[in-house]
């Protein structure tokens, strides 16, 4: 049986205004813009980067422009130390990186709201019911 989805919204994913990387030789030219500090390749990876965050429902709204910091500084440093070998195109790699780093920010999220957690259930020494 085939379904058809003819009435739904076009994901965010399909927006024509997001900006893919489609070939070699441009995403060379968006590391090298990017290296050199170019404004416009910038806002395409904060693109890349955002679309990442928002559309996975992780839940770290707050930590939206932390986690957005950190993956432009993992992707700077990882482009300018050759890391980046062109096997597959620029957004699946900044794609990867925001998703992992987005893991990170959840474990550190959950460990810290655990150890809270954790802190409350602990029974005090002048606790009137021991």
């Amino acid at each position: 049986m085939r379904m058809h989805f003819r009435n739904r919204r076009t994901p965010l994913w399909c927006n024509p205004e997001i900006i893919l990387s489609t070939s070699y030789k441009e995403d060379q030219r968006i590391v090298e813009a990017f290296l050199s500090g170019s404004g416009k390749e910038c806002r395409i990876i904060n693109q890349w980067i955002s679309r990442v965050v928002q559309l996975n429902s992780w839940g770290l709204n707050t930590y939206s422009d932390d986690i957005t910091q950190d993956v432009m500084i993992k992707l700077y440093n990882n482009l300018k130390d050759t890391k980046f070998r062109y096997d597959s195109s620029l957004n699946t790699y900044v794609s990867r990186i925001t998703k992992f780093t987005c893991i990170d920010y959840l474990r550190k999220y959950l460990s810290k709201e655990q150890k809270e957690v954790e802190l409350l259930d602990i029974p005090s020494n002048d606790d009137p019911e021991r």
